[in-house]
């Protein structure tokens, strides 16, 4: 795992209470990846954002949300899925460039 490459991901529950914790690790990972304050804080707030989106869309309480993290060379990506029983529908993507 370096800066320009790294992948992990995060399962949790659909829980309004918990959109600031993947707000902050949004926050870290755009850190992690030496994007600038203001970058990073657009990712932090976009992540926020589809987070409760992805909150609304499952219509069920609590229902498992996947984050996806990764950065390369290029832009740091979050991917938000639910883990639905016969397969994970896609709920939404943030992504924020290296540079500007």
């Amino acid at each position: 795992m370096t800066p320009t490459s790294f992948d992990f991901t995060l399962t949790m529950p659909g829980d309004t209470r918990l959109v600031d914790a993947v707000r902050q690790l949004a926050k870290h990972a755009a850190t992690y990846a030496q994007l600038g304050a203001e970058a990073a804080a657009k990712l932090a707030t976009d992540v926020q954002r589809a987070t409760e989106e992805a909150i609304a869309a499952t219509k069920a309480q609590d229902a498992p949300l996947v984050f996806r993290f990764s950065g390369d060379q290029t832009e740091v990506s979050v991917k938000i899925s639910c883990d639905a029983p016969g397969g994970s529908p896609h709920l939404g993507h943030v992504r924020q460039p290296l540079t500007a």
